[in-house]
């Protein structure tokens, strides 16, 4: 009755949390869109859009009077991309980036936000805005002014959710490659869930590395368009990898190719741009190319093992999945070719689905598998394992007997048995007779497994197989067991713990094979166990 009425709780609460979801995140938009607000040149933000564009050298001039916006302390701020600037506030240089050329290993100036106080009473500025590369700048930056603070409070609003998403994201992949790390210890499952976190960790790190504000907080360090472009590269072949497993296709060689490809693009682009031949930015059209050429490889062949009927219902998962990620990632690369720069959330949506999507598929078919490695496990003990002493039992003996039957040398065989078990079970019943065998057993584990391994391999005989026995005092051991026994036969007031062994070391000059060891250590055994019997008949 409590555990229905938990069940209860739980779901009005479920319908709770969803209502102020829905209302807060309801009030959030509205808010957004409404200007309750007031409005003040100190603690608001404005566009500088009236200027006029000419052509320059490499580049172009822009031109354009500010007095309607800027107050005193005010600054322009922009975020630029490959891009170099000189600022003139009525004819008078205020501003140049780069102030010299701080990249060591291309002519790119990077990602970079730009913060110009702009001189009090000042009418006209000019900017002359030049690229590295010499081409045409068609794609002009957003120009804010304002206050600092203000400008900084408009790219935190612009840009934390992406940035929130990409950390989201981020920590999805490192969880999806933590999971692997420590459930492949457990069960052999397939690696598809370390390539998809591998994927996921290394989008949201790309996408984070061009986040306007990644840039802002790590000051334009030069890391951040490095990092987009090595990230961006490296992104196909995790993924490549990831659908090969996912599919569980190891010997098709078309992933072969594709890998091979993405390698050697990745190397040879990284090679033209350490040595200063070509810049990666000159070269990323061959990474959308390979990553163009993954994709459509992909659906071919996805297509040609669905018509084949193999493993349709991942290939349609998979398929479906990815649809939601080619609509919104191609927006993005549209979007950066026609705008040079891509801050869209929905981008970053499409891939966040197409990762959890996938990821729970795979991770819930690696919870089959541990689950049914947990069964055979458990069938393993089951098969090896006596059921009343929890000892490995004849048919374990057997196996590891036949193992170390290979190389005898060093291996010793200890047997025991127990006196007086027929008499326990006449006199005082099977329960008894049980609780006999189980006190016994656990003296002769407790002795003696720290030698080597113990089994149940009869009734009332046990065997203990002790490897690299050739240092060993085996006398201390066997006292200990004496203590037990007769410790035990002192408490109680029901029948004696008596138990007879034998041992014997593998010998190449008396024994043929470890079976004759295990003669010899029978024979002893049954040799003590006769003592035993005349030592308890004249007591």
């Amino acid at each position: 009755m409590q555990k229905s009425y938990d069940k209860k709780f739980n779901y009005i609460y479920m319908i709770i949390l969803l209502f102020s979801l829905i209302i807060l995140g309801g009030i959030f938009f509205y808010d957004q869109h409404q200007s309750i607000r007031p409005d003040s040149s100190k603690a608001s933000t404005n566009i500088w859009d009236e200027y006029t564009i000419s052509p320059a050298s490499d580049g172009v001039l822009l031109t354009g009077k500010i007095w309607n916006y800027a107050d005193a302390h005010d600054v322009i701020a922009f975020f630029s991309t490959h891009l170099d600037f000189k600022i003139y506030a009525d004819n008078i240089l205020i501003y140049e980036y780069p102030t010299n050329q701080q990249n060591p290993f291309s002519k790119t100036s990077g990602y970079a936000w730009h913060f110009v106080e702009i001189p009090a009473l000042t009418n006209t500025l000019e900017m002359e805005i030049t690229s590295a590369y010499g081409e045409v700048v068609e794609k002009l930056p957003t120009f804010y002014i304002g206050n600092t603070a203000s400008i900084l409070n408009t790219v935190l609003h612009d840009n934390l959710a992406v940035f929130i998403l990409c950390v989201m994201l981020f920590c999805v992949g490192i969880i999806m490659i933590a999971y692997w790390l420590i459930i492949r210890r457990r069960v052999a499952i397939s690696p598809s869930i370390l390539y998809l976190g591998l994927c996921a960790a290394l989008m949201s790190l790309w996408t984070l590395s061009q986040n306007h504000f990644t840039v802002l907080v790590l000051n334009n360090n030069l890391v951040t368009v490095y990092a987009s472009f090595h990230l961006f590269m490296l992104l196909p072949l995790p993924y490549i990898l990831f659908v090969k497993s996912y599919y569980e296709d190891t010997s098709n060689r078309m992933w072969d190719i594709m890998c091979i490809a993405i390698l050697t693009q990745n190397i040879l682009c990284m090679t033209l741009q350490y040595l200063k031949i070509i810049d990666f930015i000159q070269t990323l059209w061959t990474s959308f190319a390979i990553i163009i050429f993954c994709i459509i490889s992909v659906l071919i062949y996805s297509f040609h093992l669905y018509r084949k009927s193999y493993n349709k219902q991942k290939i349609v998962f998979h398929m479906v999945s990815l649809l939601l990620f080619l609509i919104f990632f191609s927006t993005d690369i549209l979007v950066y070719y026609l705008s040079g720069w891509s801050n869209s959330i929905l981008g970053r949506i499409g891939i966040a689905l197409y990762i959890v999507i996938l990821g729970y598929d795979t991770i819930k078919d690696s919870a089959k598998l541990m689950k049914m490695g947990e069964q055979a496990t458990a069938y393993h003990q089951l098969a090896f394992s006596d059921n009343m002493t929890g000892l490995g039992n004849r048919t374990a003996f057997n196996h590891d007997f036949s193992h170390y039957a290979i190389a005898a040398e060093g291996v010793a065989i200890i047997d025991f048995d127990l006196n007086g078990l027929k008499q326990v079970n006449d006199q005082h019943g099977h329960q008894a007779g049980d609780h006999y065998i189980m006190l016994a057993a656990d003296m002769i584990a407790r002795n003696f497994n720290n030698l080597g391994k113990t089994y149940r391999v009869g009734g009332d005989e046990f065997v203990v197989i002790v490897a690299d026995c050739e240092s060993i005092s085996f006398e201390p051991y066997f006292d200990s067991l004496h203590n037990d026994m007769a410790k035990y036969n002192r408490k109680t007031n029901q029948f004696p713990i008596q138990i007879a062994y034998g041992m014997a070391i593998y010998s190449s000059t008396m024994d043929r094979s470890l079976e004759d060891t295990y003669g010899r250590a029978d024979k002893a055994m049954y040799q003590n166990k006769k003592r035993l019997k005349e030592k308890a008949a004249l007591n």
